[in-house]
């Protein structure tokens, strides 16, 4: 009888995993994914959903414009591009020979000017003794005829003789009248103000201010303090009224301009907090600021060429509104930044409690606020005075 091995001499084929094994994994990706897809829910909705973000976003700043308030040669310049200068610090020069010629006209002029008042004081004062003087020889005129009056019917003279006393009266009661109105005009030509104060004075006063100020405008001064960048004048330049020659621009007072799209403003407000990274500092240093406005209306619609919508060809655009960003001025002390740079925003929204746009100032904006145009005019003043007191003093005895 034939006998078989039981042992199957084969390599045993290993056995698939169970299906409660196989359960078990898809549980484990299953909680795996679920856990992600929580952390990434609740990443979104405490940090992603609080925040917009735009690296359409620049430094801006004021930069001040020097122009000259008067025409002129530049004869010097003191200064130079990138370099500091303190408010009122002299800068540029220009040619005061011009002015000087003028301001001593001016001066002439009122001492002419004070002169002629005084003739017209002195000419009030001949008209009234003139109009007395007539008045006199109405009075002696008035007497003779009243005399010839009574004796022309006793026939003690001849009617020749009252015919020439009527008439000297009449011609005295003329010279009376056109004495008076002589006295009129000329006191019409004084007027009732004081003589140092009479108008034609005070035009040529006005003259002679009005060319000592222009002769210290031949001495720019620096508006503010900040950086000298692009000065475009010369030595022997001829400059005009206006026209730029430099800018000076502060940098303890600047601000982020950044531009947003307009589906993201939704929940912006003024006064929310805002991070700012630049690309000079990149993530080394970390801006803090606030949103301090948002700008009444898109880039585009200040554009050289605005768009029109009603046309029919319209293609919809996002637009981008541009929202000002005010930053901390320690931060910028400690890491200085200069206009144009490009930055990071990152604005944090959890804080809605501020208005969209403010109906009133909502921050403290750095203002600019010069005195160098405000001339002193103390001196001058001194020496106004002194001519006319000098060309009207005895017109005021």
């Amino acid at each position: 009888m034939a006998t078989f091995d039981t042992e199957d001499s084969s390599p045993l084929l290993e056995a698939p995993p169970s299906n409660s094994k196989r359960k078990k994994i898809i549980l484990q990706l299953s909680i795996l994914l679920l856990v992600i897809a929580c952390c990434t829910f609740l990443y979104y909705w405490f940090f992603i959903r609080l925040y917009e973000t735009t690296d359409d976003a620049y430094v801006g700043g004021f930069a001040v414009n020097l122009s000259p308030q008067i025409d002129g040669i530049v004869t010097g310049f003191f200064v130079n591009d990138s370099e500091y200068v303190e408010a009122g610090q002299f800068v540029i020069e220009l040619d005061p020979t011009d002015w000087l010629i003028a301001f001593d006209e001016s001066k002439a002029q009122l001492a002419l000017a004070a002169r002629q008042v005084a003739a017209t004081v002195e000419d009030v004062a001949q008209k009234k003794a003139a109009l007395e003087l007539e008045k006199a020889r109405l009075t002696r005129a008035r007497q003779d005829f009243e005399h010839r009056l009574k004796l022309v019917n006793t026939q003690a003279i001849s009617t020749e003789d009252f015919e020439h006393a009527q008439t000297d009266l009449q011609a005295a009661e003329s010279s009376v009248q056109l004495a008076y109105h002589q006295l009129q005009s000329a006191l019409l030509e004084l007027g009732t103000t004081a003589p140092q104060n009479h108008p034609t004075i005070e035009v040529a006063k006005q003259k002679v201010k009005d060319n000592y100020i222009n002769l210290q405008r031949c001495r720019i001064l620096a508006p503010i303090s900040g950086y000298v960048a692009k000065r475009s004048v010369e030595v022997g330049d001829w400059v005009r009224k206006g026209n730029p020659m430099l800018s000076i621009i502060p940098l303890d007072g600047l601000w982020i301009d950044a531009n947003f799209k307009e589906t993201q403003l939704g929940s912006m407000r003024i006064g929310q907090e805002v991070t700012i990274t630049t690309d000079i500092y990149g993530g080394a240093k970390v801006y803090k600021g606030n949103i301090a406005g948002i700008i009444a209306g898109t880039g585009s619609i200040f554009s050289l060429l605005p768009p029109q919508n009603a046309t029919g060809n319209w293609i919809k655009i996002v637009q981008r509104v541009p929202v000002r960003i005010f930053l901390n001025s320690n931060d910028l002390k400690e890491h200085p930044l200069v206009l144009g740079l490009s930055a990071y925003v990152k604005v944090n929204l959890s804080d809605t409690s501020g208005p969209f746009l403010a109906k009133h100032k909502s921050l403290p904006e750095t203002s600019i606020k010069t005195g160098i145009y405000n001339v002193s005019l103390v001196d001058i003043e001194r020496e106004i005075e002194s001519i006319i007191r000098d060309n009207l003093s005895f017109a005021t005895k």
